[in-house]
């Protein structure tokens, strides 16, 4: 299982290996959840849709986007 929860507005992606992954400042857990560790539900903030994302392809995003910390 994946426990995923809002942490200083970012969220936090605690994976089963016990690493720990920032995603980007506008994908926002709507709540803290645990799911399977294929599927995680997220509040998209930008526009206020709900949607599916595999969480390996939340944790590629983010290795794209490596820099929006400095943002």
């Amino acid at each position: 299982m994946l426990r995923m929860r809002k942490k200083t507005g970012l969220v936090e992606v605690v994976c089963k290996e016990k690493e720990a992954r920032k995603a980007p400042p506008q994908v926002v857990v709507q709540e803290e959840l645990k799911i399977s560790k294929k599927t995680a539900w997220f509040l998209i903030a930008g526009n206020q849709l709900k949607e599916v994302m595999c969480v390996s392809s939340l944790i590629r995003e983010t290795q794209k986007k490596r820099n929006w910390t400095k943002a």
